[in-house]
């Protein structure tokens, strides 16, 4: 994540040298992170089930403008979400068997993007943003460890993962004081871990509240 943070850092620098007053905007964000599709499913007929709980997510960007409605910009984000261990571990109790989840890391994601965006509503006060990204990201799947009748088992090993990411979102801006805004923020993020163990769909819809800064 720190090594994400500074690449971004430093695009951005380099992209504020051809914006000019108050077309820059640097903005960070948390919120909640909802697992989509496979990542979130606990239907064990489904392909790729992670069993991947709601969870968080940080953001962080840089935005320069072309003009008044384009623009260009650099972000990081990062999505933290558990394991839904009582869902992992009724696969087995299922089946007639007495198990527990002893220990289960988080799903960690983070991601550094390059983003287009267009905004059909600038106004000093307020404005509307909708943006698009391509990126690269990584991940980390947790080992899982389990007690399954008074046996302790190593379910999975923990793996990580590089390869190309995707996000789509929209967020709504208004001025708080001067240059500052409160921003809220909606996003999709796209993108297949590529495991030493095999692949991993971890799609993520996310919603955000922060602050921005025009200079």
């Amino acid at each position: 994540m720190k090594n994400l943070l500074v690449l971004s850092l430093i695009i951005g620098a380099t992209l504020s040298g051809y914006a000019q007053a108050l077309n820059n905007s640097f903005e960070l964000s948390y919120g909640r992170s909802f697992p989509v599709g496979a990542f979130g499913s606990t239907d064990t007929e489904a392909r790729g089930a992670a069993f991947a709980e709601n969870g968080e997510a940080y953001h962080f960007g840089f935005n320069s403008h072309l003009n008044t409605n384009f623009g260009v910009g650099v972000s990081t984000v990062v999505y933290r979400n558990a394991l839904n261990e009582r869902a992992y571990a009724a696969l087995f109790s299922n089946e007639g068997q007495d198990a527990t989840v002893t220990q289960a890391n988080n799903f960690r994601t983070q991601a550094f993007f390059l983003n287009a965006f267009y905004l059909p509503l600038n106004a000093n006060k307020y404005s509307i943003k909708f943006y698009t990204g391509i990126g690269l990201s990584s991940s980390v799947y947790p080992q899982i460890r389990m007690r399954i009748n008074d046996e302790m088992s190593v379910m999975r090993e923990k793996s990580s993962g590089l390869d190309i990411a995707y996000r789509l979102g929209f967020s709504l801006q208004g001025e708080l004081y001067r240059n500052l805004y409160l921003q809220v923020s909606g996003s999709y993020f796209n993108y297949t871990a590529n495991y030493s163990s095999g692949s991993q769909p971890m799609n993520v819809l996310s919603s955000t509240t922060g602050l921005l800064y025009r200079f």
